[in-house]
């Protein structure tokens, strides 16, 4: 794949409220990095084929989706995007109930793990794929436009936004209760985009996540002796988190 135009589907997946969990706790950073990569692998675990990950951004998971063919095969991709927008939120929710709710830990970054939620931004539009080196790389207006809308007026930190463009392509449960916003960004110009806001819909508070219990003696333990073990890891370099890129030095 080189110097390739392919109409695709961007998706952003952020872990909303990363950089003041993780500035926050600086003295827990790798209690609270080994947490973060947790999240991030329970996101990347379900992005299956047409969806695939192109990089992780520090907090956030860049995935797309392309189409090999014209619009018919575009819209072919987009309904089995579709199916996967929800299941993002229960894999990331049921994580996180999971980690919080067996944690011994009593440091700050656990304690405070259940401040985090999840929001996905989405796009379509067209991208270059281009090789740098050993990665192959996605650029272009649309590229640019999707990592814009990360900084938004949306109030909420739990939620799918989707540009009009992507929104006349995908279908999911939630569609129908989008709200309407408008974005405006200097060079850009005006975006006008559909918002889900989870914690309003009837699935937040009915997660398959909340259906588990993680208290128990066995799965503290559990957690312990793996959250200690990945630390140690982390500690030695014999494994990698997710770059901290949005830590300020």
């Amino acid at each position: 794949m080189n110097n390739e135009t392919k109409k695709v589907i961007l998706i952003i997946a952020d872990i909303s409220g990363y950089t003041s969990y993780m500035v926050a706790h600086r003295a827990e950073l790798e209690h609270g990095q080994v947490l973060i990569t947790e999240l991030l692998e329970a996101i990347i675990s379900q992005a299956e084929i047409p969806i695939e990950i192109s990089k992780l951004e520090g907090d956030a998971v860049f995935m797309y989706a392309a189409a090999a063919g014209g619009e018919t095969a575009l819209d072919s991709v987009a309904q089995e995007v579709s199916k996967k927008l929800l299941k993002f939120f229960d894999a990331f929710s049921e994580k996180l109930s999971e980690l919080v709710e067996s944690s011994v830990c009593c440091c700050k970054a656990c304690a405070n793990l259940d401040k985090l939620r999840l929001k996905l931004i989405i796009h379509s539009g067209e991208a270059l794929f281009h090789r740098v080196g050993n990665f192959n790389e996605l650029a272009g207006v649309d590229v640019i436009t999707l990592h814009r809308l990360l900084k938004n007026s949306v109030d909420s930190n739990h939620y799918i936004m989707m540009t009009e463009n992507a929104h006349k392509l995908l279908n999911f449960e939630g569609k129908n209760e989008m709200s309407e916003f408008v974005e405006s960004y200097s060079e850009i110009g005006s975006i006008k985009n559909f918002v889900y806001f989870m914690d309003g819909g009837n699935r937040s508070k009915t997660s398959p996540a909340h259906t588990k219990t993680y208290s128990t003696l066995y799965h503290k333990t559990k957690t312990l002796i793996w959250l200690v073990t990945r630390s140690m890891l982390l500690r030695l370099g014999l494994i990698k988190g997710p770059e901290l890129k949005n830590i300020a030095k």
